[in-house]
């Protein structure tokens, strides 16, 4: 029971851990929602470094437990951390401030409920094997067991800041590649975009009509749904016009459409708007309709613009500046900011169907095999530690 109590447990936080440190932007908006649920938004700005740590620390814990790597200090944190969340997710089933608790990041998503319950039973879990930690066998020497803890540690990081930087390691997002944005219904759907700007320690919104003068910051912007139905819609994507006019369809509806996103124009530095003008010259070269989805602010870029959620366009590319390629409205690229520089536009007419489904086959190929390996690896280092060991200790 105790071997089966630590594989439950270890098994959950490691795929919890993953989900979340493979995305880490997307990481960062489940943190923010938390830090504002308790006041302390101020921490937003390291929002995603709490995310980072977090998530790899769950990681690691997951590892070392199915490993049974340094029980009585492991159990001890796990027990701790559980315990925490155990408590945390109560309180978001009884008073529901937000609806998903993001544990699992985009990957799954479960009710508060859920994620209570789901949390006594590790919790519970993590009682059986606490009380019996004396009784783990040791499957290396202390400092080997320290070292393996600490490789994990660097796989959960390395992947998850190199995702910070460029894209998802895996996109579980409503808007990952081969999503058919036509499928979401918007057509009977009205929204109104109000901007939200602060001066002199105040905050106030304004809608397209009545922006304020430049003595204001631009802060952020919302969209709301003030008639019809998004039944369908996982995320709200409606782009609109400077006037306020909506055309979401008319640009799905473009053959090949270039879209470089900015969710944050505060974070663009002059190297990227050289490098949105310079993918924006290349699509014009090519005759592809490039634009500009952007949050809505003040902002120096000669391209026709599109203003939309800062959420949604989070959502469509998690990198700041990065670029999606639309084919009528199916995502068919996504480009991080740092790399747009080196896009090439190919003048062929490549069988867009069957492109597509190899790019989809190969990142499901990409994230079973890294689950899988991962898995493997445990089961390797375990087998060879214990191998080991067991000889060392017979030699004794």
């Amino acid at each position: 029971m105790r071997t089966l109590a630590r594989l439950i447990f270890g098994l959950t936080f490691i795929l919890s851990g993953f989900f979340k440190f493979v995305d880490p932007i997307g990481t960062s908006l489940i943190v923010k929602e938390y830090l504002e649920i308790f006041h302390l938004g101020f921490m937003a700005p390291i929002a995603v470094w709490i995310g980072i740590i977090m998530s790899s620390m769950e990681f690691v814990l997951g590892s070392s437990v199915v490993l049974g790597l340094r029980m009585r200090i492991i159990s001890t944190i796990s027990l701790i951390f559980i315990g925490f969340f155990t408590l945390l997710t109560l309180y978001l089933a009884l008073f529901n401030p937000i609806k998903d608790c993001g544990c699992f990041g985009e990957a799954i998503h479960l009710t508060n409920w859920q994620t209570f319950e789901k949390n006594i039973i590790l919790i519970a879990c993590c009682l059986g094997f606490f009380f019996q930690r004396k009784k783990v066998e040791p499957i290396a020497p202390a400092a080997v067991e320290w070292i393996i803890i600490f490789i994990f540690a660097a796989i959960a990081l390395t992947i998850s800041i190199s995702s910070y930087k460029t894209l998802p390691y895996h996109d579980f997002t409503a808007y990952k590649v081969g999503t058919d944005l036509n499928d979401v219904e918007t057509g009977a759907a009205q929204y109104e975009t109000t901007f939200i700007y602060s001066k002199d320690g105040k905050s106030e919104k304004f809608t397209i009509d009545n922006l304020p003068d430049d003595s204001w910051i631009y802060v952020d912007s919302e969209t709301e749904l003030i008639e019809g139905s998004t039944d369908m819609a996982q995320i709200d994507l409606a782009l609109s016009d400077e006037d306020g006019n909506y055309w979401t369809e008319e640009l799905f509806a473009e053959e090949t459409l270039a879209a470089a996103i900015i969710w944050d124009p505060t974070k663009i530095s002059s190297k990227q708007i050289e490098d949105i003008e310079e993918f924006h010259n290349k699509a014009q070269a090519h005759g592809i309709k490039s634009v500009l989805f952007y949050v809505g602010g003040d902002f120096d870029l000669d391209m026709e613009t599109y203003f939309a959620d800062r959420k949604a366009l989070m959502t469509l590319n998690r990198s700041n500046g990065g670029v999606v390629i639309f084919h009528k409205g199916v995502i068919t690229e996504k480009w991080p900011s740092k790399s747009i520089s080196s896009m090439e536009f190919s003048d062929n007419d490549d069988d867009f169907e069957f492109s597509l489904l190899k790019k989809e086959v190969a990142e499901r190929m990409k994230f079973s095999f890294t689950i899988v390996g991962i898995l493997i690896f445990i089961l390797l280092i375990r087998y060879c530690c214990r191998m080991s060991y067991k000889r060392k200790s017979e030699r004794d």
